[in-house]
């Protein structure tokens, strides 16, 4: 009896172990997947404050305006890098001169938003090259410049929706849910939007 009674004590700590280091495991793989979730959540978002600065830049660009021009060159090589690293998977810049790698994202409704934003970048892209290109003082620059300030509206928009991980919510009511990632919780729409 006394040699059952140990198996069983033994059979118990083996079972009581087991379970520790399976919680255990599933607590790292949770907190390592909310760390990658959170990642993709915030340079979803930079793409927005990036559309935001590129149309802020394009005030001061135009020919002869070598500054403001890489200025807004490093902007747009940042928000494209950054854009396709979203679609495609692989590496964004992120913080001082780092980058990060990124999974491909599976997920049909974000994978749409993010050909949205590229569709859109594609033209805003060009009108920003345009806009270097012209001398500030003729007349097309100030045209360049409305074309420029209005598609930022719609690329920021998208950058939104994008963020948000719901392309079904209208773009004016986005702002409510941008306030969970700002605050440190992970959208459940988005959970498993990126594969890991």
């Amino acid at each position: 009896m006394f040699k059952s009674l140990q198996e069983r004590l033994t059979l118990l700590f083996v079972a009581f172990t087991l379970l520790v280091l399976i919680s255990v495991g599933a607590t790292v793989w949770g907190v390592e997947t909310q760390r990658q979730d959170a990642l993709v959540i915030n340079l979803a978002g930079r793409q927005r404050m990036l559309t935001q600065q590129m149309a802020r830049l394009a005030f001061e660009a135009g020919a002869g305006e070598n500054a403001a021009n890489a200025a807004l060159q490093e902007t747009e090589q940042t928000f494209d890098q950054t854009l396709r690293a979203l679609l495609d998977g692989g590496q964004a810049p992120y913080l001082s001169d780092t980058t990060v790698a990124l999974p491909h994202t599976r997920d049909f409704g974000i994978r749409s938003a993010l050909n949205q934003v590229d569709l859109t970048w594609g033209g805003f892209r060009a009108l920003l090259d345009e806009l270097q290109q012209t001398p500030r003082g003729d007349p097309s620059f100030a045209i360049t410049l409305q074309a420029i300030q209005e598609r930022s509206s719609t690329l920021a928009a998208q950058a939104d929706i994008v963020s948000t991980g719901r392309p079904h919510h209208h773009p004016y009511r986005i702002a409510l849910s941008l306030r969970q990632p700002a605050q440190g919780l992970v959208d459940p729409f988005q959970r498993h939007a990126f594969a890991h």
